[in-house]
């Protein structure tokens, strides 16, 4: 509405945890509390939005109030929602895409589909060889073609 423009889109997912305060659910997202990245952690309560600079912290203390959804900037596969408790914030890239592209006038022309963290993922999630690897990139990337095909996008020859 503003007219700013968006030069790119990263469509990626990230983790979402329902009830943090919980503790299967502490212990979930603890499996994703990994060294190499910083992964933001926030959460909104009564209008106010709280957060830390990484996972670990939210889940070591009370940094972080745990009576509302905690989402943490971690990517997790689009094609493959991470395993209950937690889920992935899909449903909201789906949402964000459907303004940015899915009118008759698209507001960016330019998606990438992250596909770096796979080897940040828990040790049970990650691919053990070069073709898992491939595959799943090859997943996110049908993924994401269905859901610009889902908006009415075309498939080009």
């Amino acid at each position: 509405a503003a007219g700013i423009a968006v030069p790119k889109v990263q469509l990626s997912a990230a983790l979402h945890a329902e009830h943090p305060q919980h503790p299967e659910v502490r212990e979930a997202l603890s499996a994703f509390d990994e060294p190499r990245f910083l992964h933001q952690t926030r959460t909104r309560t009564a209008g106010a939005l709280h957060g830390t600079d990484d996972l670990g912290p939210a889940l070591c203390g009370d940094s972080l109030p745990d009576t509302a959804p905690w989402r943490a900037h971690f990517h997790v596969p689009l094609h493959a929602a991470p395993a209950p408790p937690l889920t992935s914030t899909l449903s909201v890239l789906r949402e964000t895409l459907a303004r940015l592209v899915g009118g008759a006038h698209p507001r960016t022309r330019h998606l990438e589909v992250e596909t770096y963290t796979w080897q940040a993922l828990p040790a049970a999630l990650r691919p053990r060889a070069r073709s898992q690897l491939a595959d799943g990139i090859a997943a996110e990337l049908t993924l994401a073609r269905d859901l610009l095909v889902d908006l009415g996008l075309k498939e080009l020859p």
